[in-house]
């Protein structure tokens, strides 16, 4: 994981441990890759039950990237 992910979820208390990643089919728009691979990441913060699912684009790596920068986002919006 990403050193900076690392540091924003240690500035709001959280751990990299406390989030659950999975990696689904997406569905709707964008053709056959969309539906064939597992594109689609969602991320769950266990202890405060912040889901954040992301399947913008056509890489996995990509909308890793998104989701994980958003679960971020949210975290440091509810320490606020």
């Amino acid at each position: 994981m990403n050193a900076e992910y690392q540091a924003r979820l240690a500035g709001v208390g959280a751990y990299i441990s406390e989030v659950d990643e999975h990696f689904t089919l997406g569905s709707g728009r964008g053709g056959q890759k969309i539906q064939k691979t597992s594109s689609c990441v969602q991320l769950r913060h266990r202890p405060t039950e912040i889901e954040v699912r992301c399947q913008r684009e056509r890489s996995q790596s990509q909308n890793r990237e998104v989701a994980w920068t958003e679960l971020c986002e949210k975290l440091e919006q509810r320490k606020r």
